[in-house]
């Protein structure tokens, strides 16, 4: 019976225990005219980067796809990687990220394949996150004509945080985050009089599961929507030993 309980418990101590994610900061590209661009830039501050990444979501729009596709994004003249695209479309819309960014002002720059009719841009950092791999789900979704655009996410990691981004193809004077437990809007603007972005995160969200990410517009409109989950950074537990010579946070020898 002990040996069972000694296993029980070094089964338990070896799941990997995991940090909180916390939100550091946002920014946007509202200020920066995006329309028959090459490029945006625009600051980000980081305030602090331990287990720190940065987050770049874009929205592009342009009928040919070489043009709409983003080339690069840097922060601090480190480049970032691409975590996903949107289903596509005209409506375009890309995330990027970055592990360990630099602490301070710095500006992001996000170039694309070739001038593009608009590129509009949200950057959120946070902390916490499991810098080796942070990414835990990426998903997307898209609709021809709706005033509700909307994409379920299934997270698979415990405490999780989510960052969406949506490409709304109409300018219009009402677009709504919708309420939900833990979800914070990031950005909301226009650009011209054609497209508008909306970006927020929710998290922690335990357990893990399914959550939706939703807006509602004033007027119908193609749109196109992406979002990805980060997984908590992994806690270093202490090695030590439980009585009879079971070894924790190493091989588990019972004896």
């Amino acid at each position: 019976m002990r040996r069972l309980a000694q296993l029980v418990l070094l089964l338990f101590l070896a799941l990997p225990a995991r940090a909180q994610i916390a939100f550091d900061a946002t920014a946007n590209s509202s200020g920066v005219d995006g329309t028959d661009v090459t490029s945006v830039t625009f600051p980000h501050t980081v305030v602090s980067n331990t287990n720190g990444i940065i987050v770049v979501p874009c929205a592009v729009t342009d009928a040919v796809e070489a043009d709409r596709n983003i080339s690069t994004i840097t922060y601090n003249g480190v480049g970032l990687s691409l975590i996903g695209k949107g289903v596509v479309d005209t409506i375009h819309v890309e995330m990027w990220r970055l592990v360990a960014p630099a602490t301070g002002a710095n500006n992001v720059v996000v170039t694309a394949g070739g001038t593009a009719d608009f590129i509009a841009c949200g950057s959120v950092s946070l902390i916490g996150v499991d810098q080796a791999s942070p990414v835990d789900v990426f998903d997307t979704d898209n609709f021809n004509n709706s005033t509700t655009p909307s994409l379920s996410i299934t997270t698979v990691a415990d405490n999780a945080w989510i960052i969406d981004i949506v490409n709304f193809n109409n300018h219009t004077t009402s677009f709504v985050m919708d309420a939900l437990s833990g979800r914070t809007e990031r950005w909301n603007f226009a650009l011209a009089t054609t497209i508008r972005t909306g970006g927020s995160t929710r998290g922690p969200n335990t357990p893990a599961g399914a959550f939706t990410m939703s807006w509602t517009a004033g007027a119908a409109a193609a749109w196109n929507y992406i979002a990805a989950s980060f997984k908590p950074a992994a806690i270093v537990t202490p090695t030590g030993k439980l009585g009879g010579g079971a070894k924790i946070g190493g091989s588990a020898i019972l004896k």
